[in-house]
């Protein structure tokens, strides 16, 4: 087992689950919340929970950088950046534009430089196309954990004329659902 992918992958989830997560409260529950409380006519609670997420927001931005950098390199130096298909690389590029763009935006909307206090004016909607871009960048991730081996599509056919790398997922997937199987009670099994 690989302690150091697992523990870069789990800064990975984390700091992708802080950012989007809390973006979308932000948006969704917080920032309507504030524009109607009118008790808050100086600003101090929206100052006060602007500073509190810029420091979640900083976080994650660092958890998802050093895991990401980290996960490419190591990718590079065990040389599976060589083996994935030809559509990962792309996929790997628009991400990374992505997420960065994402970095950029969101450290703005709760940042105190000039800038954010423009921004700060339509925050709402400066958040919600962060989340709109940082909901494509994972859909991106997603689709970047199924793209298939290189050749895989040219790879022999097996019996069931099936490419190898399908007959292995089949194998997997298989041997998943028996050891679910397995682990259910007797009185639970299906027949």
């Amino acid at each position: 087992m690989n302690w150091i992918a697992i523990i870069l992958r789990w800064m990975h989830i984390f700091g992708a689950v802080a950012l989007v997560g809390g973006s979308l409260f932000m948006w969704w529950v917080v920032l309507p919340v504030m524009k109607k409380d009118l008790r808050d006519s100086d600003g101090q609670s929206q100052t006060a929970v602007r500073q509190r997420w810029s420091k979640v927001v900083m976080v994650s931005i660092l958890l998802l950088l050093v895991s990401g950098i980290l996960n490419v390199f190591l990718m590079i130096q065990g040389g599976k950046f060589g083996q994935v298909h030809l559509s990962y690389h792309p996929l790997l590029l628009a991400k990374m534009v992505g997420a960065l763009i994402v970095f950029f935006m969101i450290s703005v909307v709760s940042g105190k430089s000039a800038m954010a206090e423009r921004w700060r004016a339509g925050r709402t909607d400066w958040l919600g196309i962060t989340l709109a871009l940082a909901l494509i960048v994972v859909g991106i991730a997603s689709v970047m954990k199924h793209v298939p081996p290189k050749n895989s599509d040219t790879a022999p056919q097996t019996e069931e004329g099936i490419s190898a790398y399908e007959q292995e997922r089949k194998e997997k997937a298989g041997s998943f659902a028996t050891a679910l199987a397995e682990t259910e009670p007797a009185a639970v099994r299906r027949p």
